[in-house]
């Protein structure tokens, strides 16, 4: 998605207030490694 999305101008990556808490930790550990690798501005990933 951040490929997608490069150079990032204009970005923003949300969640919804009603994500299931048994999949939290999975899901937004994902994104979160995402962005620590390629979340830099700007995107060259």
């Amino acid at each position: 998605m951040l490929k997608s999305v490069a150079p990032g101008d204009n970005f923003m990556i949300g969640c919804t207030e009603s994500y299931p808490m048994e999949r939290w930790e999975m899901a937004f550990g994902a994104i979160s490694n995402a962005l620590k690798e390629c979340g830099d501005y700007p995107i060259q990933c």
